[in-house]
């Protein structure tokens, strides 16, 4: 086990620059799970939106009981009745809806031809649709009051109304999966897994790769009793340790950062999401012994892996989320591992039930993660094997006795 201490040993004497990456790329990939936001609440409560009410009219029992309905519903913003102002409030979302009572509207309300109130809603905003849903409530409430009793005063239509729309129903929340969704938090984590994992394994197998690529010690392996076979199995080995090494340290990362996120969370979810990492380990291992044989020296070593991390990265929905892809940027991507990574990712924070047909596509994506594993060694047994018949990798050594 020469070959493998003697990696070992190297690795050990560039742990500093290995130590680097991680020490930058680790705390930055906490940083955006710890920033993301939910997208779902287990919690259900009612929202509040911002409103803003301009009366033109006389205060009536009707008006001051829309004012006090929407007290209960939302935050009023109290706002001067200028056009500009409003207008820049509802630019800059202090309010999302204004409604403003015109001069006349109480004394038409009950009348064959009712005025309109006027509003201004902020576009494609839920707070201001569901404003309007609530403004529309009460005045519907108000009117079929009138017409069911019309002799009932302003002031009795208003009490009634309120004391209606002041029935609450009960809440009740039923989890039909058995298990709580994965968190955006957990989820950002290990959507960024593949950058700093395929940088990291290319640093450290391009750091064994160039030590044993250099002429004077390929010789003499070449001239020693060890024999190729067991030369590629120790390196391989190496590769495959210090890989899971990367891998198991991730992992429990990902683990303790994420560890108020795991209540209530299915395992099996957990073992795939893990799983799905360790798939694309093996298809890291993959394109760093395929491009190792193009590095030379630290800054083409350096350079390499940011952009090639950052290239599989930016193709495969990794820093851009996949529904954000055009019908090109789609069709580039199936190319690229690290899209069917996310594939697998986005299908298993998916997940509600364990079915077959549930499961089917993630092992699906899975596999041709590993055909991609299995094409990029291909590719690097051939440059290899092209490599070592060469006169050119040696160099500028000589090996025959000039004259």
């Amino acid at each position: 086990m020469r070959v493998f201490n003697t990696c070992m040993l190297i690795m050990k004497r560039n742990l500093g620059a290995m130590l680097m990456y991680i020490i930058i790329f680790i705390p930055l990939m906490i940083v955006m799970s710890i920033l993301s936001t939910e997208k779902y609440n287990l919690s259900f409560e009612e929202s509040k939106p911002e409103y803003t009410i301009i009366n033109h009219d006389i205060t009536t029992p009707i008006t001051e009981g829309l004012e006090r309905y929407l007290s209960d519903k939302g935050s009023e913003v109290k706002l001067e009745d200028d056009i500009q102002v409003l207008q820049d409030a509802n630019f800059f979302h202090e309010t999302e809806y204004i409604i403003m009572i015109p001069e006349g509207f109480s004394a038409a309300l009950f009348t064959d031809a009712p005025m309109k109130l006027e509003t201004v809603q902020t576009p494609d905003s839920t707070d201001s649709y569901y404003m309007r849903l609530l403004v529309d409530q009460y005045f519907n409430l108000v009117t079929g009051y009138h017409k069911a009793a019309p002799e009932l005063g302003e002031a009795e239509i208003a009490a009634r109304t309120l004391n209606d729309l002041s029935i609450e129903t009960a809440v009740e929340k039923i989890n039909y999966t058995g298990s709580t969704p994965v968190s955006e938090k957990l989820r950002t984590f290990f959507r960024f897994v593949p950058y700093i994992l395929l940088m990291i394994i290319i640093l450290c197998t391009s750091t064994i790769m160039m030590a044993f690529s250099k002429p004077q010690l390929r010789m003499r392996n070449m001239s020693s009793p060890l024999r190729p076979f067991s030369l590629s199995m120790q390196l391989i080995l190496y590769y495959c340790i210090i890989s899971l090494i990367c891998w198991v340290l991730i992992c429990l990362l990902g683990l303790i950062v994420n560890i108020n996120s795991l209540s209530g969370m299915d395992p099996r979810i957990l073992a795939l999401l893990f799983l799905n990492t360790f798939i694309y380990m093996i298809v890291s291992i993959a394109v760093s012994s395929m491009v190792c044989s193009f590095i030379k020296n630290e800054t083409v070593q350096n350079a390499v892996a940011n952009i090639l991390s950052l290239v599989f990265c930016f193709l495969g929905g990794i820093f851009v989320p996949l529904e954000m892809f055009d019908s090109t940027l789609s069709a580039v991507g199936k190319f690229i591992p690290t899209y069917w990574y996310s594939m697998t990712l986005d299908s298993i924070c998916s997940l509600s039930v364990f079915t077959r047909e549930s499961i089917t596509p993630i092992m699906t994506y899975m596999l041709l993660q590993l055909g991609f594993a299995a094409t990029f060694i291909c590719i690097a047994l051939v440059i290899n094997k092209k490599n070592q018949s060469a006169e050119e990798s040696f160099g500028s050594v000589k090996t025959e006795i000039e004259g």
